[in-house]
């Protein structure tokens, strides 16, 4: 669970109060269609009429609960939008995070190409990640120049390069993007609402 869990919790109980309210609705017109079989068609009694008025009713309503529940993409939709500054705020480039002693090492020109890979994965912010890949990069550069493309040092050191390159947010926005379309899917087939929870619960909780 990170810190952005809320804007996953916030996307579930949208969809979760969604689903609750067009469950409750397709209830209602199944409960009215059974009632309104009990007449043959075209009777014209009271009850007859009572029961086809309350079916045309609750169809109408259901009709409605599946257009709010389309509607609420648009919460979905600002609520992307703030998980998208949110992460973009927590990954940005930031002096403070800066390890000195690790970034003297990196400017001596004395590591070896394994080492990058070390200092990788002891780096304690995204910020050194992003500095400790593009200094990989540049070794990278400079030893292809001198064995080629297909050394094995080259191809640790690009890997390196790569990974300091990587958002750590990207999967954030991935994991949020796989909910929301999960309910726009939800919305337009409601047949997949009862199987909202085995297939997105354990992104929602460990978001």
């Amino acid at each position: 669970m990170s810190e952005f869990n809320h804007f996953a919790q916030e996307l579930n109980a949208i969809a979760q109060d969604s689903f609750a309210q067009y469950t409750q609705a397709a209830t209602a017109l199944e409960a009215a269609k059974t009632e309104l079989n009990r007449f043959p068609a075209g009777a014209q009694t009271p009850e007859a009429l009572m029961a086809q008025a309350n079916f045309y009713s609750a169809r109408d309503e259901l009709r409605a609960t599946q257009r709010r529940m389309a509607d609420r993409l648009q919460d979905v939709k600002k609520l992307r939008s703030e998980l998208a500054a949110a992460v973009e705020s927590a990954f940005c480039a930031n002096p403070a995070d800066l390890d000195l002693s690790t970034l003297e090492l990196l400017k001596s020109g004395v590591l070896k190409p394994d080492e990058y890979g070390v200092l990788m994965e002891k780096a304690a912010s995204p910020t050194m990640r992003r500095v400790i890949g593009r200094y990989a990069e540049t070794a990278a550069d400079a030893r292809e120049k001198r064995f080629g493309a297909a050394d094995g040092d080259v191809k640790r050191l690009r890997l390196v390069a790569h990974e300091g390159a990587q958002n750590p947010g990207d999967s954030i926005l991935g994991n949020f993007d796989m909910l929301a379309d999960a309910f726009t899917r939800s919305t337009k087939n409601p047949g997949l609402i009862d199987h909202w929870n085995d297939l997105c619960s354990e992104t929602v909780e460990n978001f």
